[in-house]
Parts: C-alpha cells; sequence; structure tokens
C-alpha cells in the first residue's frame, strides 16, 4: 500500500511531541545563566540582575508560548539566549516555536545548539529527527539526515521507544519494510498485547490510535481536554478497546485511576511541561507510579 508521508509526520509535528514511550523523567538539565547561584558572595550586584533578567524573561517567553502567541515568544526566548545562549530550556523552546509557524530552519538551528550544549539528551535529536523527515518541511526535509539523528537517539538510550518508532516510520518511507517491522518490534518489546495500557496525556491522540493499530486490546487515553476528533474515530473503528478520560485543569496533578489500574505508561511528549498548566514532575511521576 502506498506510505502517505504527510499525514504520517503530521502527527505531533505541531507540537514537537517526540518522546514516545514508558513514561521516563530526566533530571532538570538548566543552569542560571553563567552558572550563577544568586546566595553566592562570587556574585557581584550586577551579576546577580542579570540572573534575575534572564528568568523574567524567560518565563515571559513561556507564557506567550502557551498563549500561542509564537512570534513574541520566539522574540523571548531570542533575548533569553542572548544572557545564557547555552540554556537547553530556551534553545527547546525556541524550537518548537518556529516549528509551530512552519519555520523548520530555524527551529533546526536552535536543535543544533541544544545538542552541542547537552551532548547526551536525547530530545534535540528525537526533534532533528522529526524535523528531517517531515515532508512539508521544505529544503530541510532529509530522510538520510533524520535517520541518522535517530540513530543517535537510540544510542543515547535505547529503553526509550520513540526513537525506535519514529525510525521505523523513515525505513518504511524509504522502502525498508523488513527493517521497519524490526524496530516495531523492538519498540514493542516491553508490554503485551494484553496488558492494560494508559497514554498519558493523549493530546491528539495519535499515539493512542498507534497502539490500537498495532494490536493493544485496552488502551485508555488521558488529557485535560476533551476527546480529539482522531479518538472519536478510534472508538469506531477498535469498539471496546479505547477510553477516553478528561482530567480537570483545577488539578492538573491528580490522575483519577485506582492504585495499579495500569500494566504499563506511554507518554508523548509530556513530562516537560507539566509546569506550563500548574502541574509538577515530581508530583505527576508519584501519581503515574501510583497507577501501575
Amino acid at each position: 500500500a502506498a506510505v502517505n508521508r504527510g499525514q504520517m509526520w503530521i502527527a505531533g509535528a505541531v507540537l514537537g511531541a517526540i518522546a514516545l514511550g514508558v513514561v521516563y523523567a530526566r533530571s532538570n538539565r538548566s543552569t542560571a545563566p553563567a552558572g550563577g547561584d544568586l546566595g553566592s558572595p562570587a556574585l557581584d550586584e550586577t551579576a546577580k540582575a542579570r540572573i534575575l533578567e534572564f528568568w523574567a524573561i524567560y518565563r515571559r517567553a513561556q507564557a506567550l508560548r502557551r498563549q500561542g502567541e509564537w512570534q513574541p515568544a520566539i522574540d523571548e526566548f531570542h533575548r533569553a539566549l542572548e544572557i545564557d545562549p547555552r540554556h537547553e530550556d530556551a534553545l527547546y523552546g525556541l524550537a518548537n516555536c518556529s516549528i509551530e509557524i512552519g519555520r523548520f530552519e530555524a527551529a533546526l538551528t536552535a536543535l543544533e545548539r541544544l545538542a552541542e550544549a547537552d551532548p547526551l539528551g536525547q530530545r534535540a535529536y528525537l526533534q532533528i529527527g522529526l524535523i528531517r523527515s517531515y515532508p512539508d518541511a521544505g529544503d530541510v526535509y532529509d530522510l538520510d539526515a533524520a535517520e541518522a539523528a535517530l540513530h543517535r537517539a537510540i544510542e543515547i538510550n535505547q529503553e526509550e521507544s520513540g526513537a525506535f518508532l519514529r525510525l521505523a516510520e523513515v525505513k518504511l518511507v524509504k522502502g525498508d519494510a523488513d527493517r521497519a517491522f524490526e524496530l516495531y518490534a523492538l519498540a514493542n518489546r516491553h508490554v503485551d498485547r494484553s496488558a492494560r495500557i494508559l497514554d498519558w496525556g493523549c493530546g491528539h491522540g495519535h499515539f493512542s490510535y498507534f497502539l490500537l493499530a498495532a494490536g493493544w486490546k485496552d488502551v485508555t487515553a488521558f488529557s485535560l481536554q476533551p476527546t480529539p476528533p482522531l479518538l472519536q474515530e478510534a472508538k469506531t473503528r477498535f469498539p471496546g478497546r479505547l477510553k477516553h478520560v478528561e482530567g480537570g485543569e483545577k488539578d492538573p496533578v491528580t490522575i483519577p485511576f485506582p492504585d495499579a489500574t495500569f500494566d504499563a505508561i506511554f507518554s508523548v511528549g509530556v513530562l516537560e511541561h507539566v509546569r506550563e498548566t500548574g502541574g509538577d514532575e515530581r508530583k505527576s511521576l508519584r501519581e503515574l507510579r501510583r497507577i501501575l
């Protein structure tokens, strides 16, 4: 069957949601500008003022991004990076805002800077692989470069399944179906098809849909928004196999399931964004552990 490449990669492209796989936590990679500690006697008042200025600008950029004000957010991220050019979360935010408005070259530039600042971090390579494999990315569409970036992501972390899944899609488009299915098998090796699955922070529902299409029988999608159209379609196509549960924005941490409800939990680039809706990474991880 012919492969609709645009449809294959549009899922998550505007959201930058490339961290597919069993939930995992990354340490806080960001540091204050110039490595500064406001309480350090080694810092003079000018340095302390620059640190405070950086965080004020960075928080403003994040607020604008949450509001969908992409260009103003980009401008603020650039201002923050003038103060701290290697701040990883600022680079990542800049890249994702650039993706939102179709500036893929600018996004790649920010992600390459992020990879240089954090060479052992996976997220830059995953995102580069996404952009390079997105047919509507114009001149930066390059499946060989996408494959190289995704291989690097796998070298960094072979337990996180997102890079395997994305690389499998690249292989399908390049016509290497046998290798694609091997990669799908690697991505799926941890979870039995009869397992009770939660897609935590399902977004538009693309990964939940993939789980159902790949044969999982009991999938629950959880988000803070109403059921997206794709999952409404999935309920018709896969009757009795999918539930969507809508959480409450007033309590973005609590996941409304009893203890030990699920056998496995997948996440699509959610954990690094929980603070944007008033959440907390550690509390979310404790909740996820509770319902496993």
